[in-house]
């Protein structure tokens, strides 16, 4: 062979050597932005298999069982049912997500599951819900109301309005609650919320805009029903434990 021709095949063969490495640079790069490496998706009974790429809303998260695997229960979004998804990682699903989960093709017939390659949260459409609502309210003597044209996913203009010939006092603190099916809960806030401990006047038949970002502690609010939950109490030589009202302005994010 010539020499000619043997350089010729020595540099042919250096750059498939170099296009395939850098394929699988690309690869391991795009590996590395998938949140975890393996997951196991199961379908439901209406299914043999799961092939292509699923995106779907989370509307159901069971916790780690004795494989320490955790379960997450995704609503596909072309409508074709749902699916369980099995996983073992250290992310924090939650209802209401979106997620985009890319399969690698190969599946199992029993039970009819597939190993994904990446999953990824796309949307964040969820708040921690907490326990259900310990608070009574009435807004017969004080009420709280939303501002028209105010109201943001991240603050809103509150009207507090004595209806009374009372005077009454509040402070800084609030709480926000989530309403689902019929029943308020708490949500937890993403850090502690802290406090002025100053009271503030509200006389008789006097009503006031109270300005209110939650963004700190609540984070962007997802589309649903919420109520800002606060409290005022009245001036007498009673507890004012005794006197307290609990008040909400309920809003709803479309």
């Amino acid at each position: 062979m010539k020499k000619e021709n043997l350089s010729i095949i020595i540099s042919i063969v250096a750059i498939i050597i170099s296009i395939v490495s850098l394929s699988y640079a690309i690869l391991d790069n795009n590996k590395t932005k998938c949140k975890y490496s393996t997951v196991w998706c199961s379908a439901n009974l209406s299914e043999s298999t799961i092939t292509g790429e699923i995106t779907g809303k989370i509307i159901e998260v069971s916790k780690a069982n004795r494989n320490q695997r955790a379960n997450i229960l995704v609503e596909k979004n072309d409508g074709s049912g749902n699916i369980v998804v099995s996983h073992n990682s250290n992310l924090e699903f939650k209802v209401g997500q979106i997620v985009k989960i890319e399969h690698d093709g190969i599946n199992e017939s029993n039970p009819p599951q597939t190993a994904a390659v990446c999953i990824e949260i796309i949307k964040d459409n969820s708040v921690n819900i907490g326990e259900k609502s310990k608070f009574e309210v009435s807004d017969n003597l004080v009420s709280l109301t939303v501002k028209e044209g105010s109201l943001t996913n991240l603050n809103a203009t509150l009207i507090l309005e004595n209806h009374t010939n009372n005077n009454y006092l509040y402070g800084t603190p609030y709480s926000i609650e989530h309403e689902k099916d019929g029943i308020w809960y708490e949500i937890i806030p993403l850090y502690d919320m802290y406090f002025t401990m100053q009271a503030i006047g509200l006389e008789a038949k006097q009503s006031i805009e109270i300005e209110l970002n939650w963004e700190q502690a609540y984070g962007k609010l997802p589309t649903g029903k919420y109520r800002v939950i606060k409290d005022v109490f009245r001036k007498t030589d009673k507890s004012l434990e005794e006197e307290t009202l609990y008040i909400a302005a309920e809003f709803i994010l479309t």
